[in-house]
């Protein structure tokens, strides 16, 4: 007989990416990965990260009237547009391998289903089609692997009726933390709907300090955002004390010399001869 509606949430910033392959020389690129991160001053960025056999995904990113397009002649001029050259350079020195892939369906969307109290005997809903979140935070696939992993305890001790809105509260609890992380974070582009809670935004102001301090060189700030942005480690890590020591000293003494900008291209290759040889 079906069940009552459910309450639905959507933010949506009006993202786009766009992805090409390029076949890369050994060794050509100096660093191990590149990326210019996108922010709501900038709008766009992009990403360079290698494959296997001597290939490089170049991605693009951009909001509303910035998302980059979809034929090579526009994606190379929205790379050559970015703050920095890096993936420009890369892709001037590079063969490109197939077309530009575009992906533009990139909203948050949250069913909230646990809360249907006539919600049917039987069934469950995981993944995506329970919560959706714009990909860029590579948290969909681990969301729905923490779900499973609720759902295999369930089915050892025994599903009995009712369990059903049980499991889909443990889904629930698994998806709040990256759904705000994901939210808050798309929430301060001007091309998103919608306005953060006083507590995204003071989680974000902070965030962008543990950031800031990540930039000068703070590996500790690194790995801990790293860890509880991949749902690696608990949020409560966020303000571990060592954490906030550092934001003190570097407000009270200054953060010091960012990490300098690594050099991207191997100046040099190697000639068949085994001498040296500028490269082409």
């Amino acid at each position: 007989g079906g069940s009552r509606p459910v309450r639905t949430l959507e933010v949506d910033a009006r993202i786009g990416y766009a992805t090409r392959e390029y076949a890369v020389r050994p060794g050509q690129v100096k660093p191990a990965g590149i990326v210019l991160q996108q922010t709501p001053q900038t709008l766009t960025g992009g990403i360079a990260l290698p494959v296997e056999g001597d290939r490089w995904l170049v991605g693009a990113i951009g909001s509303g009237d910035r998302r980059p397009p979809r034929d090579p002649a526009g994606f190379a001029d929205f790379l050559a547009g970015l703050r920095d050259g890096a993936l420009a350079e890369i892709v001037r020195n590079a063969q490109p391998l197939g077309e530009v892939a575009v992906h533009r369906q990139t909203a948050n969307r949250r069913h909230h289903y646990e809360q249907v109290r006539d919600w049917p005997s039987g069934l469950l809903v995981v993944g995506d089609a329970l919560c959706a979140f714009n990909p860029v935070y590579g948290q969909g696939i681990t969301v729905a692997a923490c779900e499973a992993l609720l759902l295999q305890r369930a089915l050892r001790c025994g599903l009995r009726p009712g369990d059903e809105r049980r499991l889909l509260r443990g889904f629930c609890k698994v998806a709040a933390l990256p759904w705000a992380i994901a939210t808050g974070e798309d929430l301060r582009y001007p091309t998103c709907t919608g306005k953060a809670s006083r507590g995204q935004a003071l989680l974000h102001r902070w965030t962008r300090e543990l950031g800031r301090l990540a930039a000068h060189g703070d590996v500790l700030a690194t790995s801990t955002v790293a860890r509880v942005y991949n749902l690696m480690a608990p949020p409560w890590l966020l303000y571990r004390p060592g954490l906030l020591a550092a934001a003190l000293r570097a407000r009270l003494r200054g953060y010091g010399p960012p990490t300098p900008r690594p050099q991207i291209l191997e100046t040099a290759i190697t000639s068949h001869d085994g001498g040296r040889a500028a490269p082409s």
